[in-house]
């Protein structure tokens, strides 16, 4: 059940899990963060009756795609670059 030094050590233990883990799902991560802010700002709109959150739902999902995006690939370019093989 919990883990002891001898399973994280040797040479099948992964270096760096999260940041693997993280480019293994670039797409899952960079369409459930687009899909976020749509989502609460047209659950937003619903709720307080302000149309205007419906005009900055899409406006907002561009720019968490090309962050999400920039950075997802910034991360590739470093453990390509910087992090042993």
């Amino acid at each position: 059940m919990y883990r002891t030094d001898d399973d994280t050590q040797g040479p099948a233990a992964e270096p760096f899990p999260l940041i693997r883990g993280a480019l293994r799902r670039r797409r899952l991560i960079v369409g459930a963060g687009t899909a976020l802010p749509a989502l609460l700002l047209i659950w937003l709109a619903l709720r307080t009756g302000v149309p205007d959150f419906l005009i900055a739902a899409p406006i907002a999902s561009a720019v968490t795609y090309g962050v999400l995006s920039l950075a997802l690939e910034v991360v590739d370019l470093v453990a390509e670059t910087l992090m042993p093989r």
